[in-house]
C-alpha cells in the first residue's frame, strides 16, 4: 500500500489535459458570461437551489463569480498559478450548479470533478507559464509527482464510460435502438438538406439498422470504459473512443462532456518521459527533417532524439522502451503512433496485411 502511495512519474498527459481544460471551462460558463454582459443574472428567473438554505446571489455578486471562473480558465490553459486556477474553477463551476438546479449539466458536473482531480495532481508544471518563470529565474520546478491522484482521474473517466454503457444496457429502448433511431428520425430534416447522399440517410433512418447499432454503441462504450485499463488494448480504446466521441457529438448535444473525454484520452499514457529512443543520419535530409517535425509533435515528451554516428545505415530507427528496434519506414510508422495528433489517422496502418505496406510507403519518405 505505501508503494502505491509513493509511487512517482511524470505528469505530462496531467498537463496536456490541463491546457485544453481551460477553453473548456470558459465554453461552459459562456452562457452565464453571455447574461453577464446582457446585464441579467439567474435570480431573474426561475430557479430552485440544490440546498433550500442557499441564498440567492445578488447580481454584481453573481457576475464577479462568473467572471472570476473564466479568467481562472484562461489561468488553466496558460498554465499561471494552474493549481489554483483549477480549484477556483472547480468551485465556480461547482458552486453555479448548487445556485439553481436549472444550471445542472453532466457534463459540467464531470468537469468540476476533473478539475478538482487535476488541482490534486499538483505538479503538473510541464508546458506552463509557471515552469519557464522558474527556468528564467534559475530554479526549475519538480515536474514529476506522486502517481496515486492520476490514477484516481483514470478512475473517474473510466467509470464514467462503464456507468454510462452499463445504464444504456439495462434500458431496454437504447438496447432494442429506439433512442439512437428517434435521434435520427428527429433530424432526419436537418440530414435531407444535407449533402449526405440519399441512400446513406435512407439506410441509417432503418429501424433494424437501429436494432443493430444500438447494441453496437452499448458495446463500444463498455470497451472503451474497461479496455483503457490494459496496455494490451489501450491503443484500440483510444481509438474507439475518438469514434465513440464522434457518434456522441453527431446524435446528441453534450456541450463539453467530449471535448473533454478525448483530452483526458492524454493521461493514458505511461507516466515517463524519454523512455524511447530515435536516431536518425544526418546525411539524409528528408529524416531530419521528419524527426523536426516529431520534436514539435512530441507534446507528451516520449522520445529522445539524436543523431546517428554512423555513417550509413538506415535513415531513422526506433528503440522502444523494451529494447525492440524498428529501422526506416517501421520506425515512422511506430513513431506516428505515439504522437496526439497523427495517432488516430495512421494507427489503422498497423493492422496485419497492412503494416508491411505501410513500412514500405512511408520508407519512400526517408529516402
Amino acid at each position: 500500500m505505501t508503494a502505491f502511495f509513493d509511487a512517482r512519474g511524470s505528469l505530462r498527459g496531467v498537463a496536456l489535459l490541463r491546457i485544453a481544460l481551460g477553453p473548456l471551462v470558459i465554453y461552459s460558463l459562456w452562457p452565464y458570461l453571455r447574461e453577464v454582459d446582457a446585464g441579467t443574472w439567474y435570480g431573474a428567473r426561475y430557479h430552485a437551489p440544490y440546498i433550500a438554505s442557499l441564498p440567492t446571489l445578488p447580481a454584481p455578486l453573481w457576475h464577479a463569480l462568473i467572471v472570476v471562473g473564466a479568467l481562472a480558465g484562461v489561468c488553466i490553459a496558460l498554465g499561471l498559478y494552474a493549481r489554483t486556477a483549477c480549484v477556483t474553477a472547480a468551485l465556480v463551476i461547482g458552486g453555479n450548479m448548487l445556485l439553481s438546479e436549472t444550471h445542472y449539466h453532466h457534463n459540467r458536473a464531470v468537469l468540476t470533478i476533473v478539475l478538482a482531480l487535476c488541482a490534486l495532481c499538483g505538479p503538473a508544471r510541464e508546458l506552463s507559464l509557471d515552469a519557464w518563470r522558474a527556468r528564467r529565474r534559475g530554479h526549475p520546478l519538480e515536474t514529476s509527482g506522486l502517481l496515486w491522484p492520476l490514477w484516481l482521474l483514470r478512475f473517474e473517466l473510466a467509470s464514467t464510460y462503464l456507468a454510462s454503457g452499463t445504464s444504456k444496457l439495462l434500458d431496454p429502448d437504447w438496447r432494442g435502438g429506439v433512442v439512437t433511431w428517434d435521434r435520427v428520425l428527429q433530424g432526419r430534416p436537418l440530414m435531407d438538406r444535407s449533402p449526405l447522399p440519399t441512400a446513406f440517410i435512407e439506410l441509417i433512418s432503418r429501424e433494424d439498422v437501429h436494432w443493430f447499432f444500438g447494441k453496437s454503441a452499448i458495446a463500444l462504450e463498455l470497451f472503451v470504459g474497461l479496455g483503457l485499463w490494459s496496455r494490451r488494448t489501450r491503443l484500440a480504446a483510444v481509438w474507439f473512443a475518438v469514434v465513440f466521441h464522434v457518434m456522441v457529438e453527431i446524435s446528441a448535444r453534450v456541450q463539453v462532456f467530449s471535448y473533454l473525454c478525448l483530452a483526458a484520452l492524454a493521461i493514458w499514457v505511461v507516466p515517463s518521459v524519454g523512455d524511447r529512443r530515435i536516431a536518425y543520419r544526418a546525411s539524409a535530409p528528408r529524416a531530419a527533417r521528419l524527426v523536426a517535425l516529431v520534436r514539435r509533435l512530441d507534446w507528451l515528451g516520449r522520445f529522445q532524439i539524436a543523431p546517428s554516428s554512423a555513417a550509413d545505415g538506415p535513415a531513422l530507427t526506433l528503440t522502444e522502451r523494451d529494447g525492440t528496434v524498428f529501422e526506416g519506414g517501421a520506425a515512422l510508422r511506430h513513431i506516428a503512433l505515439r504522437l496526439p495528433l497523427t495517432f488516430w489517422p495512421l494507427a489503422l496502418m498497423s493492422l496485419p496485411g497492412i503494416a508491411p505496406r505501410a513500412d514500405r510507403l512511408l520508407a519512400r519518405l526517408l529516402r
